[in-house]
């Protein structure tokens, strides 16, 4: 019978991740199923308190602010046993993984020295052929890309030449030359982004502003008691911690990449 420990979710450490964001959304319904009494059953971890599955489970939890969760250990906790777990719980779920946390787990996997054919072999069981395919090519060219990003930022910082900064960084000088020949803006991406990030910014900004307004409109106007009023102040406030906490974890899944 399997054994179900509960453990401190400030305890829980978030390594290998095969999400590749948390979906806000299910974290909110997963938090109105444990505000009317589901139980949403044991996440999964390793014995070193690494998250295998339940992320969404475990940011539900947080949203309440409880302390303590469900979990079941565990054995194989190298990373390919972690990944492979992780993604053999999350094939049926409400769910399931994306084209991104798979093309995500190879990364990983490549990163970590798993062959090509060890990945192949774990997964088969769990996934079609094609997609494993699909997935580790599309991981592997990624991993390479980043690599003759890597050279590009060594020749711009150091003045090295193509061929001694690719030769440090162990890729094909080619693919440098084949990059730089492109004359592909990066500058303008990062650019648009940010500008891209500061309208949803403002927009959301705005909105918020005007519903606080209409927060404190209900009070001078007797349309709600100072009681209620603060229990909707206090609300925001929830929704502002919870905020900054998928910033946070935005930022360690940054991390994770670096």
């Amino acid at each position: 019978m399997t054994k179900i420990v509960e453990v401190e979710i400030s305890k829980l450490v978030d390594k290998f991740d095969i999400r590749n964001t948390i979906n806000q959304d299910h974290v909110e319904f997963l938090a109105g199923l444990i505000a009317g009494g589901t139980d949403l059953g044991p996440i999964k971890i390793t014995k070193d308190y690494i998250i295998v599955d339940g992320r969404h489970r475990i940011e539900a939890f947080k949203f309440w602010e409880t302390k303590t969760i469900k979990a079941i250990i565990v054995e194989n906790d190298t990373p390919m046993g972690i990944l492979t777990e992780a993604l053999s719980s999350n094939m049926g779920g409400a769910l399931p993984p994306t084209k991104a946390d798979l093309r995500r787990v190879m990364t990983i996997l490549i990163n970590k020295n798993y062959s090509k054919k060890r990945i192949y072999e774990e997964f088969k069981e769990i996934l079609p052929l094609s997609l494993i395919k699909t997935s580790y090519q599309y991981a592997l060219l990624r991993i390479n890309n980043k690599k003759v990003i890597e050279v590009i930022q060594l020749i711009n910082d150091s003045g090295l030449t193509k061929e001694k900064a690719a030769g440090m960084v162990g890729i094909p000088v080619e693919w440098v030359t084949k990059k730089l020949n492109t004359g592909k803006n990066n500058g303008e991406y990062i650019q648009a982004m940010k500008a891209e990030l500061n309208g949803y910014f403002n927009h959301f900004n705005k909105k918020l502003g005007k519903a606080y307004s209409r927060v404190l409109q209900g009070y001078d106007d007797a349309l709600a008691t100072k009681n209620d009023t603060q229990r909707v102040i206090r609300h925001l406030g929830l929704l502002i911690t919870n905020q900054n906490r998928m910033y946070v974890n935005w930022q360690r899944r940054w991390n994770y990449k670096k």
